[in-house]
């Protein structure tokens, strides 16, 4: 049983973005591929505290958020939750920015899974 939720928590996904229909997006994509949705956060605040309390494997982090932007919320998370990897997930990037490990356009949302499982 034990390995069994170790492999879950190796691929445990955070949801950070403030638009509720592309958090209700990827988390529908992502379920639905088993990937494992451990929360959902609306702004950089409530990331920071998910990610120390879950410590997600893979945070999926918007751009231009309310209270803390996507860049500034990475060095939150990468503080509290060193192992997670960030996808950059932005409809004004057009390039993984340096805060980052990969990038994603808004636009090419049903390559989620593929970018993840990569």
């Amino acid at each position: 049983m034990a390995q069994g939720l170790d492999f879950e928590l190796a691929r445990s996904v955070l949801i950070v973005d403030d638009d509720d229909s592309i958090r209700g997006a990827l988390k529908q994509l992502l379920q639905a591929s088993d990937l494992p949705v451990i929360g959902e956060a609306t702004d950089g605040v409530e990331a920071g505290y998910m990610a120390y309390r879950h410590q997600p494997a893979i945070v999926i982090l918007d751009y231009q958020m309310r209270k803390l932007n996507g860049a500034e919320t990475s060095y939150v998370v990468r503080f509290l939750a060193p192992r997670s990897r960030i996808i950059a997930f932005s409809a004004l990037l057009e390039a993984r920015p340096v805060w980052a490990d990969a990038f994603l356009s808004k636009g090419s949302i049903g390559k989620i899974v593929p970018l993840i499982e990569s």
